[in-house]
């Protein structure tokens, strides 16, 4: 996951860094490369997405062990309780 953060953040700080530089050369490009550029920007989205989504699910999950950790004590001594 980190390694992947990472190149995003290395393209996306790039793109700033260069933007006048890299929407010139785009304006030159011919079609082939455009289209090309298009493939790889929507890569990069893709790729952007699911780090992101896989992020949300780690952090949930994390949540959940840490509820289930702090209240799955609480819940077996109230179920032993009702037992007796």
């Amino acid at each position: 996951m980190k390694p992947i953060e990472e190149a995003l953040h290395q393209v996306a700080g790039a793109y700033t860094v260069e933007k006048s530089r890299v929407e010139a050369e785009h304006a030159q490009a011919s079609e082939p490369t455009k289209t090309l550029f298009a493939r790889a920007g929507a890569v990069i989205k893709k790729t952007a997405e699911v780090a992101d989504n896989l992020d949300k699910i780690r952090k949930a999950g994390e949540g959940a062990y840490t509820l289930a950790a702090s209240v799955g004590p609480l819940l077996l001594t109230y179920g032993q309780n009702l037992l007796k």
